[in-house]
């Protein structure tokens, strides 16, 4: 049984005929009696009798009648609760941010451009630690939050959907020689690279696989290798260490970990891991499904 079966069924009862149903529903005669069969044979009853003149209810079919106009009440009570439920959760929006990324960078201006498209809301933004981001997610405090997929374990209880790939990248700092890095093929980055003694990683949380995967792709280019690794509190730490370590792997310039204007120079590591937003499987909230989409085109196109 379907809604469409009980529409053809209502306008049946109503006009007693099966041709004015049909033009009262601005379909088929042969659509709306199939419909009506279709009813009849899943109920196991006739519903109507059929002469020349029209069709007149049968028992069942007055009984029926009464019932269906029961679930028709029941059916639209719960649309405008539902409804009702999820303008009260379209009314405020809360977004978590987590502190390796930097609120001011190219992130707020997508951000910012979500929320001017969503004027009817009010939205809330703040920045957290990976564990209170969780915490907070759990709680229902905030809807959802943006985080570096390498730096947060889930669980059965989190969604999480990929905004845009990370932005790896091995920035030198305090050498002039680096300034035409930019301009130098790979025998010359390899040669420069090699002469640098220290490489430091000023990053976040990774696992041991990944800092060995990010080593592989520096040894495979220009045949360096991690000397030490470091865990920063925030960006802005991170920001610090690349202004004065002299080689630096930093991620994610296209956040804002490191401004451009900067002028570090620098030389991209290809990363497979992401910015992700993440919320709890119970927070049905519309608008993160639109957040995440919007996100993702947004830096697709910029």
């Amino acid at each position: 049984m379907n809604q469409l079966q009980i529409d053809c069924f209502q306008a049946i009862y109503k006009y007693k005929s099966i041709t004015a149903a049909a033009d009262n529903l601005y379909s088929s005669v042969q659509a709306v009696s199939q419909n009506l069969n279709n009813l009849e044979v899943e109920l196991g009853t006739k519903l109507f009798t059929r002469s020349k003149s029209g069709v007149t209810p049968t028992e069942a079919g007055h009984k029926f009648y009464e019932l269906a106009a029961t679930l028709e009440s029941t059916y639209q009570a719960a649309i405008t609760r539902i409804r009702e439920f999820y303008d009260s959760m379209s009314a405020s929006f809360s977004i978590g941010i987590s502190d390796y990324i930097d609120p001011l960078g190219n992130l707020s201006k997508g951000i910012a451009a979500f929320i001017e498209n969503h004027k009817e809301t009010s939205f809330s933004g703040v920045q957290y630690d990976n564990e209170t981001i969780m915490e907070k997610l759990s709680s229902g405090e905030i809807d959802v939050a943006i985080v570096c997929d390498s730096q947060i374990a889930t669980n059965g209880e989190f969604e999480m959907s990929a905004i845009s790939n990370e932005d790896l990248r091995l920035y030198i700092s305090n050498c002039p020689e680096a300034q035409n890095i930019d301009s130098m093929n790979e025998d010359e980055l390899r040669k420069f690279c090699t002469n640098i003694s220290h490489i430091d990683a000023p990053f976040g949380i990774r696992t041991n696989e990944e800092w060995n995967e990010i080593a592989k792709r520096m040894s495979s280019f220009l045949n360096l290798s991690l000397k030490n690794r470091y865990v920063m509190p925030n960006f802005i730490s991170v920001i610090e260490c690349a202004r004065t370590i002299k080689c630096a792997i930093v991620c994610d310039s296209k956040y804002g970990y490191m401004n451009r204007s900067e002028n570090i120079p620098s030389i991209p590591i290809h990363s497979n891991t992401s910015i992700c937003c993440i919320w709890h499987k119970s927070n049905e909230h519309p608008l993160i499904p639109e957040l995440c989409k919007f996100i993702q085109e947004y830096f697709s196109e910029n």
